[in-house]
């Protein structure tokens, strides 16, 4: 039911005073457990739980279709094995409780909203989409082949043992259908108590594993014969985790999975961990760079003490955004002519109408409403305000200068077409 239809059947019987005195009156009752009440899925209200629960079951749990229809028997193999139903399988499994369709679309709204599952977003077949179920995973999925990728050390998300000893599995699956929500694309791969995410902007993976009583992340991308492609890939992926930082939006949907459906732990303080190389036992760090002295950690366990460079704090934490340019520069410099007027067509070709926020950044003093007015095609905007930024410096500028600008702009990509013509 809807909020709208609630307040209908309270005015019937007298017993609406107020839009604030419905919500808190539904409120109340979600609290004890006698209704479900979800404003965040359009104030979605269901006054029988167990029907609800009993559905919920249906689509989650999967039902032995050994006996049904070809289809059906592809269907539940697909699900099993990749944890991806179709509106196909759903409607299938739904039958028993003939349901609307604006029935189903608010069962899976709710579903939604409570992270038990998430619309895969696809550019085609609306009508038959996919959703993604980490609870439907059977153990014996094969795992991920990373043989062909270049992969990250661990860095763990956890809590002290004392504080919070085991992250259930409901909680788990919850931050798979919640980090799907962050980087939603066809390309999410599963298997048991594992999901692997593509991030399409920065063109590598993220993997979350449960390992014990803790959640653990890796990064890969893919190994390329070609050092020259290999090195603007590496370099594209090392800025993406210094720039998004994507182990604290993990962090972060964690924490307020734990506050939201464990409050009774609410003050417990979750935290990095990586891997001591003496003891193999896991000890906690900060998760911000200046916190470190470069990649050298202190084992915190008492019998340890163990001092040790951690690869994971270099692939992870300590991306200091100065290292990370110098990397940036050198890698540049391969292969490429230091006079930047041989690059100047990519550039004017290739950054459009942000020509003036790239010459803001290589130099303030040109007039670009002078450059503007002067020039009506964008690119002859671009070629003339490059040129006079060229001829304005007294030492004569560089490449890597010209590429840190566009870098700076979110002009990654004029870079790599830079670099790949030389």
């Amino acid at each position: 039911m809807t909020i709208q239809e609630i307040q209908s059947i309270a005015k019937d019987f007298g017993l609406y005073e107020g839009d604030s005195e419905l919500i808190d009156m539904l409120s109340y009752l979600h609290d004890l457990g006698e209704i479900i009440f979800c404003r965040a899925a359009d104030g979605i209200i269901v006054t029988d739980v167990d029907w609800l629960l009993h559905v919920f079951r249906a689509i989650i749990q999967l039902q032995d279709y050994l006996l049904g229809s070809a289809e059906m028997r592809s269907l539940y193999r697909k699900a099993s094995e990749t944890g991806k139903i179709s509106t196909k399988y759903i409607n299938h499994v739904l039958v028993p409780y003939k349901l609307d369709s604006k029935t189903k679309k608010s069962i899976l709204s709710l579903m939604e909203t409570y992270d038990i599952l998430c619309k895969i977003k696809s550019d085609n077949d609306e009508e038959d989409c996919q959703y993604f179920v980490p609870y439907l995973l059977q153990p014996d999925v094969k795992p991920f082949d990373l043989s062909e990728y270049h992969v990250s050390e661990m860095l763990y998300i956890g809590y002290e043992h004392g504080d919070i000893p085991y992250i259930p599995d409901g909680i788990y699956y919850c931050l798979l259908s919640s980090c799907l929500k962050e980087w939603n694309n066809t390309k999410v791969e599963l298997y048991y108590q594992c999901a692997k995410f593509y991030l399409t902007s920065s063109r590598h993976y993220i993997i979350i594993k449960k390992v014990d009583s803790h959640i653990a992340l890796q990064y890969c991308y893919q190994k390329l014969d070609s050092p020259t492609s290999a090195n603007i890939v590496k370099s594209s992926v090392q800025t993406s985790i210094y720039k998004n930082r994507p182990h604290d939006i993990v962090q972060r949907k964690l924490s307020s999975l734990m506050n939201d459906r464990m409050p009774k732990f609410k003050g417990a303080i979750l935290r990095y961990y990586i891997r001591c190389s003496k003891c193999s036992k896991l000890t906690f760090i900060k998760g911000k760079s200046d916190s470190h002295d470069g990649n050298l950690v202190q084992c915190r366990n008492a019998s340890c003490n163990n001092l040790f460079e951690s690869q994971s704090v270099t692939d992870w934490i300590y991306l200091n955004q100065e290292k990370q340019k110098g990397r940036q520069r050198r890698t540049w410099q391969e292969g490429l002519s230091n006079d930047p007027r041989k690059y100047f067509h990519t550039v004017a070709k290739g950054v459009g109408i942000k020509w003036t926020e790239l010459v803001g950044s290589l130099n303030t003093q040109i007039d670009v409403e002078v450059i503007a007015a002067q020039n009506h095609q964008i690119y002859d905007q671009a070629i003339a305000a490059l040129t006079e930024w060229y001829n304005m410096e007294r030492n004569k500028p560089t490449t890597v200068h010209l590429l840190q600008a566009l870098h700076d702009i979110g002009k990654s990509n004029v870079v790599d077409d830079i670099r790949i013509q030389r």
